[in-house]
């Protein structure tokens, strides 16, 4: 009986640390669903607006998080230990601005791709 009680002590310590250190890690802090405003030009012509537009940020590792929308293509990045953004992962895409605001839940960015760009503001 105590060596099940001395067990159980261990295995819940182990899990309770493993959370912990989830809920540290720099990329779970911009972790999440995204509503905003999106205001994007298609092929240099196509004017987009849409406000209520959702972006998805999901943290892939304890500082990197891949951004994904249905209106442009997923792009990672880098997270610095306080949460914002400083680099994207592939140098090619064109990310500027990327800005995450940890006291109000905001993030910003501007995007350009082929010659398509997009602005987006949203509210977590």
């Amino acid at each position: 009986m105590k060596r099940i009680t001395y067990l159980t002590i261990v295995f819940l310590s182990v899990v309770s640390i493993s959370v912990s250190c989830k809920k540290n890690r720099a990329s779970e802090k911009i972790d999440g669903e995204y509503l905003g405003h999106f205001d994007g030009v298609y092929n240099g012509i196509d004017t987009i607006v849409n406000t209520g537009y959702k972006v998805f940020v999901t943290a892939t590792d304890k500082n990197e998080a891949n951004v994904t929308g249905s209106l442009f293509g997923t792009f990672q990045v880098l997270v610095t230990p306080n949460g914002l953004n400083v680099e994207l992962v592939s140098a090619q895409e064109g990310l500027h601005d990327f800005l995450f605001e940890g006291e109000t839940n905001t993030l910003s960015f501007y995007y350009t791709n082929n010659g398509d760009t997009a602005h987006y503001n949203g509210t977590k």
